[in-house]
């Protein structure tokens, strides 16, 4: 008899993971597979604010963008929400956003 393995309930298809940044303001993340494989693309090099920004809109879109910044966030903040969005397509239990380390340039 052949084995059968049944994924259905864990892969989680078509659901999309939700991060909320503030009261009444609730952001989808797209967490299709080429988005996920652009994000990771764009996370080689160096970060700028221009590709954080850019990664953003591959997460949440251009409307979401366009809502944040009537919010007036900042890059800290774009940040945090990236740091939050790469944390749940990548199955990090703890999705929080981390302190960003400053490299240290000292050696």
């Amino acid at each position: 008899m052949a084995i059968v393995v049944d994924l259905r309930n864990k892969l989680g298809l078509g659901e999309r993971p939700r991060i909320i940044v503030a009261d009444g303001v609730e952001l989808e993340v797209d967490n299709s597979a080429p988005t996920v494989l652009q994000v990771i693309d764009a996370l080689r090099g160096e970060m700028t604010n221009e590709r954080m920004l850019g990664i953003f809109d591959l997460f949440f879109g251009e409307d979401a963008h366009r809502k944040m910044d009537e919010l007036g966030t900042s890059i800290p903040a774009y940040t945090a929400i990236v740091e939050a969005a790469i944390g749940t397509v990548m199955g990090e239990g703890d999705s929080s956003p981390k302190e960003m380390q400053t490299p240290d340039t000292t050696s």
